[in-house]
């Protein structure tokens, strides 16, 4: 017949034919792709957020400071989980470049997918933190006005010296500077991060010293500490 003589005559695919082909893998990659990669960050965030609730679990039984897979944590009043300064006191910026968060992290770095986290280095050793038993859900903490998990009511400055010293207050702005708690060696009078956007090119940050709240510059660097349950 003439079309079984036709189609035996081809000798491969028109060019037309190949695009056709290479359009429909390429369409097909990306949607498995994408697929993928929702699955994972799904699981992530599932891991994170059991985390953060074994967290507070744990530290409703284990108030102040006890060691958690022999790293030393402490537990606030809020039942919140505190690593000790990161890296000994090292500092890092909040982001590598002054630019504003993507809308959709609604002014909080702990909201940003991991693809963007590299490009916020404060915000990301705490989201690659693997601390007390934990590797997922450690976040920066945040800070909004006097509302946040630095200053709000009942808590001491970063939950540090009360063990230590007789802090009288509960508000972070009459800290004093000479409560440095033993179990954490690094927490050296000094600035640190939260996770809280202040403008385009500026972040929230609290003084250990004075217990004051400022806005810093986001390729400024500061020192670092992570908290689970907030």
């Amino acid at each position: 017949m003439v079309f079984f003589n036709n189609f035996n005559n081809r000798k491969g695919f028109t060019l037309l034919e190949l695009l056709i082909v290479i359009g429909i893998i390429t369409v097909l990659s990306t949607t498995v792709m994408l697929t993928i990669s929702g699955s994972k960050q799904k699981a992530i965030d599932a891991k994170a957020k059991y985390n953060r609730q074994t967290a507070r679990m744990y530290c409703a039984l284990n108030p102040g400071i006890s060691e958690h897979y022999g790293d030393t944590v402490y537990c606030d009043e809020q039942a919140t989980m505190w690593s000790i300064t990161l890296d000994e006191g090292a500092t890092y910026q909040w982001k590598t470049e002054a630019t504003a968060l993507p809308e959709y992290a609604n002014g909080d770095c702990n909201n940003l997918t991991a693809e963007d986290m590299p490009d916020y280095p404060a915000c990301n050793a705490c989201y690659n933190l693997s601390y007390a038993g934990f590797s997922e859900g450690w976040q920066l903490p945040t800070q909004n006005g006097r509302d946040g998990t630095y200053c709000a009511p009942g808590r001491q400055l970063w939950n540090l010296g009360q063990e230590t010293c007789d802090w009288s207050s509960t508000q972070c702005d009459s800290a004093q500077s000479s409560c440095l708690p033993s179990y954490d060696s690094s927490a050296v009078a000094a600035i640190y991060w939260s996770s809280t956007e202040n403008n385009g090119t500026g972040a929230w940050a609290v003084a250990f010293t004075t217990g004051s709240v400022s806005a810093k510059y986001k390729t400024g660097s500061l020192r670092v500490r992570c908290v689970l349950g907030q």
